[in-house]
């Protein structure tokens, strides 16, 4: 949600690695379909990082940002091409920044490799 206009929109950041240094682009569209049409590969966004250079303060993230993601692969046996077994993972991940600098932070991660494991970890802070 846009808090100046009320209206609903996609934000993607970006994170780009050059000589040790991370810098990060942020491109809010209204969908993220738009998004994916107007930057359909990463090398499309490599021209927006030497734009509109400006700093970003603590109120400009505060709000609840999460992320879902999963993975897994099967395996087979080079020789017999027998079934070998398989692993997956599938990971959550929340941050919540406050306005009065609280910041807390919660991953949640269920692996699944010869038998199933859980993780679950909480971080809390005070930002200054």
């Amino acid at each position: 949600m846009e808090t100046n206009t009320g209206k609903s929109c996609h934000v993607s950041f970006r994170i780009f690695m050059e000589n040790g240094i991370a810098s990060c682009v942020e491109i809010q569209s209204s969908s993220k379909n738009n998004y994916w049409a107007s930057f359909p590969t990463i090398e499309s966004i490599d021209p927006l990082r030497s734009y509109n250079k400006f700093a970003v303060t603590q109120g400009d993230l505060v709000g609840e940002w999460q992320e879902n993601i999963g993975s897994y692969a099967n395996y087979y046996n080079v020789y017999t091409g027998g079934y070998a077994g398989m692993n997956a993972v599938s990971i959550n991940s929340k941050m919540v920044l406050g306005e009065n600098g609280q910041f807390t932070i919660e991953h949640k991660a269920h692996l699944v490799w010869q038998e199933a494991k859980f993780f679950d970890e909480k971080h809390a802070a005070h930002i200054k």
